[in-house]
């Protein structure tokens, strides 16, 4: 059985997550914030995408590169 799951700005969370960072557990308090920071969210269901340095070069880009360019 999966977990209910909402989108919020883009990244994917798990349905029982407060609604504000504030109500959670791990927060710790206004000057500190979280104790995990967003990119560590206990209630994160997937892990959001990061760019490659490589996006967008022709060297990156294994279709280009067997193109013979």
């Amino acid at each position: 059985m999966e977990k209910e799951t909402i989108m919020i700005d883009g990244v994917r969370y798990y349905a029982d997550r407060p609604r504000s960072c504030r109500g959670c557990y791990f927060w710790k308090n206004r000057k500190t914030g979280c104790v995990l920071k967003k990119e560590n969210c206990y209630y994160l269901a997937e892990a959001p995408k990061r760019k490659s340095p490589c996006e967008g070069c022709c060297y990156g880009d294994p279709s280009e590169s067997q193109r013979g360019v």
